[in-house]
């Protein structure tokens, strides 16, 4: 098969826009979250630690949500400032995922320094008072999102 001058340009400006378009993809990262206490006593106040990691080969991560599950009775946010990390409690959120409207904890860095890097870890605290009858496997909703997409997202549920 003859390739034409036509053919050629053709070809060569796919792969152009092919890199191009590589390059403007999102940034990712992989999440993950564990929850300390695994179990709570009914109608309790109860000191939780969620501990953020960040796989290796992931893009730093900037925000935490910590989504509570509508079967707790509250949730109070604990102050991170000193780690450098600063908290906006939201009081009305609706999350299907935990029951409908609940509230969380959005916890958010504005220094880079204090980003968990891939293959790291960081604490976030919070008290919930869990619900008054005993239940198993209470699903709480712990999200993240990396700071090389600030205008887009890139949420990641762990």
């Amino acid at each position: 098969m003859l390739k034409t001058g036509k053919t050629k340009l053709a070809i060569l400006s796919l792969i152009v826009f092919s890199i191009i378009f590589a390059g403007m993809v999102s940034a990712a990262h992989t999440p993950s979250a564990t929850l300390a206490p695994l179990w709570s006593p009914a109608s309790t106040a109860v000191d939780y630690t969620v501990t953020i990691s960040n796989a290796a080969g992931s893009d730093p991560i900037d925000e935490v949500r910590i989504i509570k599950n509508t079967l707790y009775s509250s949730l109070s946010c604990d102050n991170l400032e000193a780690q450098g990390w600063y908290n906006v409690y939201v009081d009305s959120w609706n999350d299907p995922r935990v029951g409908g409207w609940t509230s969380m904890c959005w916890y958010y860095t504005l220094n880079p320094d204090n980003n968990i890097l891939p293959g790291e870890s960081q604490d976030f605290t919070f008290t919930a008072t869990t619900p008054t009858e005993e239940n198993c496997n209470l699903h709480w909703v712990f999200e993240t999102r990396d700071q090389a997409t600030d205008t887009s997202g890139a949420w990641e549920t762990s």
